[in-house]
């Protein structure tokens, strides 16, 4: 990064000895001196300090990736204006003017991120179901932060329940879902470079955040981004942080950030159980109505049969989540089928008869009891 000082007079020596001790640095009073210089030396992007009332001329000569920074007491608005990136008042204090430096680095970088010639020519950076950033994209992108950030913000999102998607509803249909919930997370956060990292895995990151601001749409994105596909409503849970790349390891802000995730899962599980399960029992119940009259006639039965045992709460708790969820693999029965009058084909039967285990498969993703668990894949075994 080459800072150019142009166009300078009061306080030309003052910020040069600031910003040469850290950057390549060269100093120019007339357009006539760097016009020459450029037509010898080669610079492939510029931070330009000047107290010119306009950048227009310079950017007719200077590199396409260059960044402007008036030097004036003028407000930060009024700069940009006249097409600043930002302004430097006087007095200047050096941390100042290298943090406003090292911001306009970032940005610049920031704004190549569309440009597949910051990686190797002819490599591939974009991933091919959803037309985000790859991995290979995204750790060239911590790779550069690491050189010229001091505070960086990562989101790393959870789909979890894709799998159960992709497993009941196919390939096709989980890339629709998949694609609805980006649509949110582009909405809810403009800012974030997003990176397909693993298959059920989106991480995001910035240099533009506020920590109130960012929590208080991280409380909204995970109220708001439950996304249903016909049947089954799909919950995302994310972790994130606030973080120094130039001296912490990547690697290990994203494991942090993945076990925040799932303790932020345990945590929604926990507090919203209920709200889930009879969510659940909805959506089955407005598929198949006999399905509806089954759960209550069973409930019915199971409450009496709780009083009969003398069970205490939290096995009657367990013998009403069982109860209530041991048919939910029917969600990824085609209604064609559940609601069909006549005699099952051979094949239909053998598909009715796997809703054990898509139920299992559902409920081991969020996270339920073990007994559960069991109840619902063994509850159609004969003794």
């Amino acid at each position: 990064m080459t800072i150019i000082l142009y166009n300078l007079d009061e306080h030309k020596e003052e910020l040069f000895k600031i910003v040469s001790n850290q950057y390549f640095s060269l100093n120019f009073q007339n357009f006539r001196e760097l016009s020459e210089n450029l037509s010898k030396n080669k610079i492939d992007e510029a931070i330009v300090l000047t107290s010119a009332n306009s950048v227009e001329i310079l950017k007719k000569i200077l590199p396409k990736h260059s960044h402007y920074i008036l030097v004036d007491d003028v407000t930060e608005e009024k700069a940009k204006e006249k097409g600043f990136f930002d302004v430097l008042n006087p007095p200047f204090k050096p941390v100042d003017v290298l943090e406003k430096i090292e911001k306009a680095q970032f940005h610049i970088m920031y704004e190549k991120t569309n440009q597949p010639s910051i990686l190797e020519e002819n490599e591939n950076i974009y991933d091919d179901e959803t037309s985000l950033f790859n991995r290979t994209f995204m750790d060239h992108y911590f790779s550069i932060q690491k050189r010229v950030l001091k505070s960086s913000m990562i989101i790393l999102f959870h789909f979890e329940g894709l799998k159960i998607i992709k497993a009941l509803y196919g390939e096709e249909v989980k890339t629709s879902v998949l694609l609805k919930l980006i649509e949110h997370i582009k909405t809810t956060f403009p800012t974030l470079i997003l990176s397909r990292y693993y298959e059920y895995e989106i991480i995001g990151t910035s240099v533009e955040h506020e920590v109130e601001e960012l929590e208080e749409k991280i409380k909204n994105i995970q109220k708001c981004i439950v996304i249903e596909h016909e049947q089954l409503p799909i919950d995302v849970v994310l972790g994130y942080e606030i973080y120094n790349p130039s001296n912490e390891n990547i690697t290990d802000i994203i494991t942090r950030s993945r076990q925040m995730a799932i303790e932020n899962k345990r945590i929604f599980l926990a507090i919203n159980k209920k709200t889930y399960l009879t969510k659940l029992k909805d959506t089955l119940a407005e598929t198949n109505y006999e399905s509806k009259n089954h759960l209550i006639n069973l409930q019915l039965l199971a409450n009496d049969y709780a009083n009969h045992l003398g069970l205490d709460p939290k096995n009657r708790q367990l013998l009403l989540d069982a109860i209530a969820l041991h048919d939910i693999g029917k969600l990824g029965i085609p209604k064609e089928i559940l609601e069909k009058n006549t005699k099952l084909t051979s094949e239909e039967f053998e598909k009715i008869k796997k809703h054990p285990e898509y139920g299992y498969q559902i409920c081991l993703s969020e996270g339920f009891s073990p007994i559960v668990l069991s109840a619902i894949l063994h509850h159609h075994e004969r003794i």
